[in-house]
């Protein structure tokens, strides 16, 4: 529990150097931190917070499982930002699966 009870407490620094206008050392000098524990533990503010966002995406309900192996009729993929993906009749469904994938791989690393 010491350990989670350090993040929460690191993260909460985070927090509240982010919402200051203290310049970065002096906030460090100030709360008897080095500049790379601090600069560490931004870092794994970023991630846990990405983390959160790519969790709360998925928790959103989307898409339809789809149980077949081809697709017979054309259809198309609406995305909340307005993007659309239409499919012709006949493809795949591991195509499918592999393009949404791709997708997915390439928001998460370039978002």
């Amino acid at each position: 529990m010491q350990r989670e009870e350090r993040r929460r407490q690191m993260f909460s620094l985070v927090e509240s150097y982010k919402s200051g206008a203290v310049p970065r050392k002096e906030f460090c000098s100030r709360h008897k931190i080095t500049l790379s524990t601090f600069g560490w533990w931004q870092q794994q503010y970023r991630i846990a917070n990405r983390q959160k966002q790519t969790n709360k995406k998925s928790d959103t309900p989307g898409f339809l499982r789809v149980m077949t192996s081809s697709l017979n009729a054309s259809f198309e993929l609406s995305f909340s930002d307005g993007s659309v993906l239409r499919f012709p009749p006949g493809i795949e469904s591991s195509q499918v699966v592999s393009m949404l994938r791709q997708l997915r791989d390439h928001q998460i690393c370039s978002g």
